[in-house]
């Protein structure tokens, strides 16, 4: 598998997809109950009615193990007679489990990262007599009970789910892997309503609970555990992927640059950045030629790698100039995005024939693939962009799914429209992008330079040419793309009458492009922002203010829009920046061990999270959480054919995928998945929303689950309170 070096993000992953998995079950495409399978079988039946009367119960192994702790320890203030939510030691055991579930108090995966165990041992919370002891303990209940209550659902699985799903759910030749991209809470949803087909009353309750919890934690093959902080990890790679991504060309007729070189026989050899730039024709070259490609370096972004982007590791993006260049050694439209840190490249062609644009994402891998021993000094130095050991190449139509899908910000108006490039800082200054001639693209050219003072190259463009960065070509370049004119006349001033005073004549309008749906604009903000604190953008602290980009920045808040670029010019807290930038010369020069290179890319203003639009605006309720949070890809616009569109920001528009809505205990469903995926730790990708785009806090995290919960018909034990 190609290692993403993407440590908290998420995707949201498949849901219908797994269901009719499951429904699969032995069988094909006949009449599930007309197959002679393990599943109607008598002993079958009789297996499952007896587990139903089985007293290993998760209830049960809960009271055994971990409860007489809490109860004798806890149950003072968290107990019956306690007044401090939640009860996790209340006298009722089931009233206590309902707390530990509903506070997510536990977590059987990884016991000693517990909440109750962290109070204990990081914040001394009431410890009976020695805290770190008193933390082991609990910890250790906890693994016996998730050892206990794992067993229980192992049982079960080999006795009523192997003979199909296999006994690491590899499956069989009809039957694809069980992949556990699914949560417990999720998969005891569909095991109760799916499994086994021909009587999905056989396994509820204790058996569906038991069995998902051994599914989540229980599963150690490698082909049945999916990766949780690779997004692509269940799609085909290398040779298979290519096969089909050039099937799907071929397919839709497409006529541009990615077909002509990629589907050519032999496929080309691609060993760094490099190679890539010069397949398709996107050199940088040093002595200028008549077909020099223009870059330019971002310092900022909105994109799926906003968290990554600042001046110290920004996104160069190259592109070629098209038919205002016919000179050019390709008439070709495209472009291409690369930052240090991940192991792929973006790209967007524009066919030759409709002139319709195309999203690609290219994924590579380095030798320290092998084993997943990829560093910073891999990612995030020179390394990342030489000695490629293989690559593939995935279509917008293969993201779409995924976190990583293009048409949610290029087509945010859904199928059968235009598909859009994205550049919301597109009038002159161009607020985050490095250029010698305005005052912020000088100051964060220094700051690169600064950081970068002992480097060669980056993304393989000599530190000696970084200043010819230049945004205003990417501004022509889009305005090419979206059919604008070059430029705008100014309107004649008529001559003024005889004997009165002349009239002033006005200047030359500014060139101005309007292409974006929430257009960015740098000349007016940075203006009030400089006004607000006149040292900006040198010293971007105090952070500015300005109330042309509060108008943006609350439309991104209701939904309207993708997040909006940051405020100031300078994204970067100026003494991480500073550390960071010594880490680096200090790499680079050889008196830093390899091991000891940190993440130099964390150097952001703490206290701008939420400007920068890594967080939600503070103080929202849950309904104005999930809309800032969740808007951007679960809205009605987009394409409601896909997996995804079972999520809604309107709930009441949550799509069957079939052209209706979900309703009922299927509506319910997909809102308890919800919520179990906001509660998912942060390095798991199926977490919502991705860790990647949004961070909220627990708090936040509750009130949005309030939120869920009373929106269902039925509230689960998730609700419970």
């Amino acid at each position: 598998m190609p290692y993403l070096n993407i440590n908290k993000k998420y995707a949201l992953v498949i849901l219908i997809f797994f269901s009719l998995l499951l429904l699969m079950s032995c069988s094909s495409n006949e009449d599930i109950n007309s197959i002679e399978s393990p599943h109607n079988s008598l002993e079958y039946q009789q297996t499952n009615t007896m587990v139903k009367s089985r007293v290993i119960t998760r209830a049960s192994t809960f009271e055994t193990t971990l409860y007489p702790l809490l109860k004798n320890h806890c149950g003072e203030c968290h107990g019956s007679a306690g007044s401090i939510v939640p009860q996790f030691a209340n006298n009722d055991k089931n009233l206590a489990l309902a707390d530990i579930d509903a506070f997510s108090l536990v977590n059987l995966s990884s016991p000693d990262t517990s909440k109750i165990v962290k109070k204990l041992s990081d914040q001394l919370h009431n410890c009976w007599n020695n805290c770190d002891e008193n933390s082991l303990t609990l910890g250790q209940a906890i693994k016996d009970w998730k050892a206990a209550f794992s067993q229980s659902g192992q049982t079960q699985y080999q006795t009523s789910c192997e003979s199909c799903h296999g006994a690491q759910g590899n499956g069989n030749i009809t039957i694809p892997p069980i992949r556990a991209s699914l949560s417990q809470e999720e998969l005891i949803v569909l095991i109760s309503t799916t499994m086994p087909p021909a009587d999905p009353t056989l396994c509820t309750g204790v058996c569906a609970t038991e069995v998902a919890a051994y599914i989540s934690q229980g599963f150690t093959s490698a082909i049945t555990v999916t990766n949780l902080h690779n997004p692509l990890a269940s799609l085909p790679q290398g040779a298979e992927q290519m096969s089909a991504l050039c099937a799907e060309l071929k397919g839709i007729t497409r006529d541009d640059l990615i077909n002509d070189v990629f589907c050519a026989q032999p496929a080309p050899t691609i060993n760094s950045l490099g190679d890539l730039q010069a397949q398709l024709k996107l050199t940088i070259d040093p002595n200028f030629s008549p077909d020099f490609t223009p870059f330019t370096l971002l310092t900022h972004s909105t994109s799926l790698i906003a968290r990554y982007v600042s001046s110290i590791n920004p996104r160069a993006i190259f592109f070629s100039f098209g038919i205002n260049r016919p000179s050019a050694s390709t008439p070709d439209i495209l472009a291409m995005g690369f930052a240090r840190g991940e192991q792929f490249v973006e790209l967007f062609t524009m066919d030759r024939t409709t002139g319709d644009l195309f999203f690609y994402l290219l994924v590579f891998e380095q030798a320290c693939n092998i084993n997943n021993q990829c560093g910073n000094s891999d990612l995030l130095t020179r390394n990342v962009e030489l000695n490629w050991t293989n690559y593939t190449i995935y279509s917008q139509t293969d993201l779409q799914n995924t976190v990583f899908d293009c048409l949610h910000c290029h087509q945010p108006e859904g199928p059968g429209t235009k598909s859009i490039p994205r550049m919301q800082e597109i009038n002159e200054p161009w607020t985050h992008y490095i250029a010698q001639w305005t005052e912020g693209g000088q100051t964060l050219f220094d700051d690169f330079t600064l950081a970068h003072r002992s480097s060669e190259f980056y993304a393989n463009i000599p530190l000696t040419l970084v200043g010819m960065s230049d945004p205003f070509l990417l501004e022509l370049f889009i305005a090419e793309i979206m059919g604008i004119p070059a430029f705008t006349a100014p309107t004649p001033t008529p001559a003024p009458p005889s004997g009165t005073l002349p009239v002033p004549v006005p200047s030359p309008l500014p060139w101005k492009v309007g292409t974006q749906p929430n257009q960015f604009d740098s000349k007016n903000i940075e203006q009030e922002v400089k006004n607000f604190n006149p040292m900006q953008p040198i010293l971007n602290m105090p952070p500015g203010q300005s109330a042309t980009w509060d108008i943006i920045y609350e439309a991104s808040v209701r939904g309207e829009f993708i997040p909006v670029p940051y405020h100031d010019v300078k994204v970067t807290d100026e003494l991480k920046l500073k550390s960071m930038g010594d880490k680096l010369d200090q790499y680079t020069n050889g008196l830093l061990p390899v091991a000891d290179l940190p993440d130099i890319r964390q150097v952001f203003l703490d206290e701008a999270a939420r400007d920068m639009g890594f967080q939600v605006k503070a103080g929202l309720d849950g309904a104005g959480i999930i809309t800032e949070a969740c808007a951007q890809c679960h809205n009605s616009k987009l394409d409601q054919t896909i997996s995804r569109a079972r999520f809604n920001i309107d709930l009441t528009k949550m799509s069957d995928l079939n052209g209706g809505y979900l309703s009922g205990i299927q509506r319910d469903e997909v809102i308890l998945a919800a919520i179990s995926r906001l509660r998912m730790d942060g390095n798991d990708i199926r977490k919502m929303p991705p860790e990647l785009f949004k961070h909220l806090t627990p708090t936040e995290i509750d009130l949005a689950a309030t939120y869920f919960c009373a929106e269902m018909n039925v509230p689960a034990s998730l609700c419970a309170n």
